[in-house]
């Protein structure tokens, strides 16, 4: 068995590397395929939760459903940066645009 799987078993995970998430949805609310909360507090105190029980040191994250159809996305990027602004540091947000929407709100959202 490798070190880092007799570590990862024994519960001490990962010591000495740097361990990133690199695709996590996060949301508000109640939506399929993603990890919700009500509230940006409450999203922030159970990402640093899983992360620590995991032994993730950062994640990069996406919204929820906003991303899909017709969902405002507007409102799931600023769900995000509320998220980030708690988490510097453990925390890179992807942020969501549709392509079918005007040059003029993207580039605003961008």
């Amino acid at each position: 068995m490798s070190t880092i799987i007799e570590q990862w078993v024994s519960g001490k995970g990962f010591p000495d590397e740097l361990v990133i998430d690199g695709h996590i949805h996060i949301g508000d609310g109640e939506r399929d395929h993603v990890t919700t909360w009500e509230n940006a507090p409450d999203a922030i105190e159970g990402a640093i939760r899983y992360m620590d029980a995991c032994g993730v040191d950062a994640c990069c994250a996406l919204t929820g459903g906003y991303c899909m159809g017709r969902q405002d996305y507007h409102m799931g990027n600023d769900f995000l940066l509320q998220i980030w602004d708690g988490l510097k540091g453990r925390f890179i947000p992807f942020v969501h645009i549709n392509a079918c929407d005007t040059k003029e709100n993207i580039l605003a959202e961008l």
